[in-house]
């Protein structure tokens, strides 16, 4: 969903090229996209930028990015790591339990467990994160939920440690 609202970013910034994967451009046959992001980050962003592409689901397809002047990794729905606070507020107790259930919680951060299960193939998404924690990353920015602002490699590590065994 968080494509919805990229037709009012790129009307505010028409200057701005819009990248995706070939699922989002799919979907936003409006906008004008550059080449569908793959496994390899576009040359455009020179060393700025690297990237590792989560493959293997039938629902989820999702691109990690790493800025590395800053160190920090931008994950989208991969990562959901809610905090008590947030649950306690937003979501009410019953909806709060299931966050816990689900392992998307500041203590215990992760996929959603039916997006962890639609990775029927999970050795594309295991390279991925092998890339992932090969990054010497700082702080992690999550779109849903508390992100660390330290010791990002470590956080990385537990959030994604559904997959399986490294290496």
């Amino acid at each position: 969903m968080h494509h919805l609202y990229l037709a009012e970013w790129k009307a505010r910034y028409p200057q701005a090229k819009l990248w995706g994967p070939l699922s989002t451009i799919r979907r936003e046959k409006a906008l004008r996209f550059e080449a569908p992001l793959d496994a390899e980050p576009p040359a455009d962003w020179g060393a700025d930028i690297d990237q590792a592409w989560f493959r293997g689901s039938i629902f989820l397809d999702e691109i990690v990015f790493f800025h590395r002047p800053s160190r920090t990794a931008l994950v989208c729905d991969l990562i959901q790591a809610f905090d008590e606070a947030y649950l306690r507020e937003h979501w009410g107790a019953w909806r709060g339990w299931l966050a816990h259930l689900d392992g998307i919680t500041a203590n215990v951060p992760g996929a959603p467990r039916e997006w962890r299960l639609s990775f029927l193939n999970r050795a594309p998404a295991r390279a991925a994160r092998a890339k992932a924690l090969g990054w010497p990353c700082e702080q992690v920015v999550v779109a849903h939920g508390q992100w660390p602002r330290n010791d990002g490699s470590a956080f990385l590590r537990r959030a994604l440690a559904w997959l399986g065994p490294e290496g």
